[in-house]
């Protein structure tokens, strides 16, 4: 086997907005059970900064991290207003002085105007937007507080972007899409490519927990499934970017040509408004409960702070489940994260909630490969 060099990664979702200008009906952070964004500041702002400075600091600091990815996260991120996140994004590029890094957003676009597209240029900003697809879907979920559907203003500030960037004032923005087992996937690939998304990426539903279900499964494996097949009669020079596809068929291929699955290891920590610093925060929402959270005060390290969370949040590692560590495409599938293998009797130490999925999915993209 050659093995190739593992780069470190470290993504920090920093919720910089706590609160949400829309009510999308599906949503793991304020659906759930976990209701402790109430009680935090609605938006990152005075001690909460200085925590990021310091945590930045750490990363700046450390040797062997060889990237930092900075995701501005909500609620709605843009609620956080125009002058407090441009000072945040000189923040960030005047504490990570020594490392490669991205600053990213996720947002429902609803907001998207040309002064946060001049932001958004002039930081680098990726950003990524929230769309289900055509109106039909989108609208069934992504509503607004009044719970009307919210598909023509996401369009509006989605086309605002896309003009900026062929334009050349920002980069071109990507798309968010939540798998559901009522879609068809390849009409909302197809959809996504025509308003000029070049990059998309499917996400299977946040919080759900326990088993999976046969119905569930087969509904969210075809919805894939014809997302896949619509990709696939793209020719390489037109169709969008979907890094789930692709990622999947990398790790195939360098275990065909013998080389580790996937040369980048992934480590991912999260800060909330008031500067407390967790894992994912699907898993507030999964397991409210269970939430350990910690500050960088007198910490040395980065990794002190991630190894600390995965320590004391007694995180069961995919290899040692037992139905991943025998399966055939645990080293495709990674076993799944942790949000999506908890539940309250067995904890982490279970298969992903989406392991009927991956079974009937990932097979179908190595089928394709041949």
């Amino acid at each position: 086997m050659v093995l190739l060099p593992k780069q470190k990664v470290l993504e920090i979702g920093i919720k910089i907005s706590e609160r949400c200008n829309i009510d999308c009906t599906y949503c793991y952070y304020y659906k759930m059970e976990n209701t402790t964004w109430k009680d935090r500041p609605a938006t990152l702002k005075g001690e909460a900064l200085n925590d990021l400075e310091s945590l930045l600091e750490l990363c700046n600091s450390a040797e062997d991290l060889d990237w930092v990815t900075v995701i501005l996260h909500g609620g709605e991120p843009l609620l956080y207003k125009e002058a407090p996140l441009s000072e945040l994004c000189e923040l960030v590029s005047r504490t990570l002085t020594k490392k490669k890094y991205q600053i990213s957003l996720t947002t429902n676009a609803v907001l998207i105007n040309d002064l946060w597209i001049s932001i958004f240029g002039r930081y680098n900003i990726a950003v990524a937007i929230s769309m289900d697809g055509p109106a039909a879907y989108h609208d069934m979920y992504r509503v607004d507080k009044k719970q009307n559907g919210t598909y023509e203003e996401v369009l509006a500030g989605t086309q605002k972007m896309i003009l900026a960037a062929r334009q050349g004032r920002c980069l071109p923005p990507s798309a968010i899409a939540v798998v559901n087992a009522e879609f068809d996937g390849a009409i909302v690939y197809n959809h996504l490519v025509s308003v000029g998304f070049k990059t998309v990426t499917f996400i299977l539903p946040d919080g759900l927990s326990g088993s999976s279900t046969s119905e569930r499964d087969r509904g969210l494996t075809n919805y894939l499934i014809g997302a896949f097949g619509a990709w696939s009669t793209f020719n390489r020079a037109t169709r969008a970017k979907v890094s789930n596809f692709q990622r999947i068929m990398g790790r195939a291929l360098r275990e065909i040509e013998g080389s580790i699955a996937d040369p980048v290891e992934h480590f991912a920590i999260s800060m909330d408004s008031s500067g407390g610093i967790g894992l994912s925060d699907v898993l507030k929402s999964v397991a409210p409960n269970e939430w350990i959270s910690t500050r960088v005060d007198g910490k040395k390290s980065i990794w002190e702070i991630h190894d600390y969370l995965v320590d004391h949040s007694r995180i069961t590692a995919t290899k040692d489940v037992e139905r991943c560590a025998h399966c055939d495409i645990f080293s495709l599938c990674g076993g799944g994260v942790a949000e999506e293998r908890y539940n309250k009797e067995n904890r982490y130490n279970n298969p992903s909630v989406h392991c009927g999925v991956y079974k009937r999915f990932i097979p179908h993209i190595l089928n394709a490969l041949q």
